[in-house]
């Protein structure tokens, strides 16, 4: 009975230890498992697999990242060993996804610390069954050699020429360093019918071989300009002063008598005049009067076309017949004066880029009347034209 109890209690012990060995077994393989999730996997070190280049002058330098073409061929060899063969083709689309990013990658000086920090497909990696170590690392940057910084737009003058809408650009180097004047260009995005306000972007064109020949580093190759200060073509004219340009005129049209219309000159043949009676008679007067002033805006201020400021001018001719000094007439020509091309501040109220004086006169015309010659004159340009008629005494008297 003893040896029985004995033995029950015996096996009683065994199957309790055999359970406790399953549990333990059971218990053991949970925590096996959890642990070779990682420690099973192919692990890669990534700073082993880096390049960081770091370009440039003490102060100046750059720095890129790049994966070690070499040495990602061999892994891609070794995760072909380690993978199964329906897996192989994910391994260049896990490699691909390694990417890099810099604390700062310019303006580099020896002494810097760079950190660098990696991503990639983590899903592609646990189906891989492969872990990358060193994801983040770093590097010191040393060793940079020094170089002489120069600024190529310190002392660049942009030189704006024409008028707004249709201005032009050109460099003044002069006060530029040495070296900027002559070795180095400028040019820019935008050089021709150029308008205040626009933007324009300027580069500068040199060789960096011949840069690092000389030790110097550009603190910058390109700036952002905004276009200001070039004349207009004013909208109207009722702000400028025009004394000394209508001063002008009248000595225009006083030359333009002395050369046409001397007194004492006799008439035997002049288009314009209305009278056929006076042919042969004698000049013994001209007075010329304002019958017409106008500004004429190109309605078009991106092309070429000239502001122009023009008078009309009555020219009274008194003449007296050569063979009856009895015989006295008067008659009209007229004359037109010009200002054309000139320009002015933005507040226009002031002309900045002087214009040229040109003249027609009915002498061009036959038979002319007042009416005819403004139409001829100003009037049939209004397709190129806004007409801002200041003076109208055509109708008078």
């Amino acid at each position: 009975m003893i040896l029985g109890e004995d033995i029950m209690k015996k096996g009683s012990f065994v199957s309790l230890c055999a359970s406790c060995i399953s549990l333990s077994l059971v218990l053991g393989a949970c925590g096996k498992k959890d642990a070779d999730e990682t420690t099973d996997f192919y692990h890669v070190d990534l700073s082993e697999y880096v390049i960081v280049t770091v370009t440039g002058y003490n102060g100046y330098a750059v720095a890129t990242v790049e994966l070690d073409p070499d040495k990602i061929s061999d892994l891609e060899d070794d995760l072909e060993d380690e993978v199964s063969k329906h897996d192989r083709e994910d391994i260049p689309e896990l490699i691909d996804s390694l990417t890099f990013t810099l604390s700062e990658d310019e303006n580099l000086s020896n002494g810097d610390t760079l950190e660098i920090k990696t991503e990639y497909d983590e899903d592609i990696a646990e189906d891989l069954e492969v872990t990358f170590e060193n994801t983040s690392f770093s590097y010191d940057v040393e060793d940079l050699e020094e170089a002489t910084a120069i600024d190529p737009f310190e002392g660049l003058t942009l030189v704006y020429s024409g008028v707004s809408s249709h201005g032009e650009l050109t460099f003044d180097t002069t006060g530029c360093d040495e070296y900027v004047r002559n070795e180095l260009s400028f040019y820019a995005d935008e050089n021709y019918g150029l308008t205040n306000g626009d933007k324009i972007t300027v580069e500068v064109y040199y060789s960096q071989s011949d840069l690092d020949e000389n030790s110097i580093v550009l603190t910058q190759v390109t700036k952002d300009y905004t276009v200001e200060g070039l004349p207009i073509i004013p909208d109207s004219l009722d702000q400028v002063d025009l004394t000394s340009i209508q001063t002008e005129m009248d000595t225009e049209i006083a030359t333009l008598i002395a050369a046409d219309y001397p007194i004492g000159d006799t008439l035997y043949s002049i288009n314009g005049l209305s009278t056929p009676s006076i042919w042969g008679a004698k000049i013994t007067a001209v007075t010329p009067s304002l019958v017409y002033e106008a500004y004429m805006q190109p309605l078009d201020l991106s092309s070429d076309t000239d502001a122009m400021f023009v008078r009309i001018y009555a020219l009274r001719l008194d003449l007296v017949d050569n063979d009856d000094s009895a015989s006295t007439y008067s008659d009209d020509v007229y004359a037109c004066i010009y200002y054309s091309g000139f320009a002015t501040n933005e507040e226009e109220t002031q002309i900045v880029t002087p214009g040229e004086y040109n003249k027609n006169t009915t002498g061009y015309y036959s038979d002319i009347v007042l009416a005819d010659f403004i139409t001829e004159s100003v009037t049939d340009y209004a397709s190129e034209y806004a007409i801002k008629v200041i003076v109208d005494n055509s109708t008078a008297g």
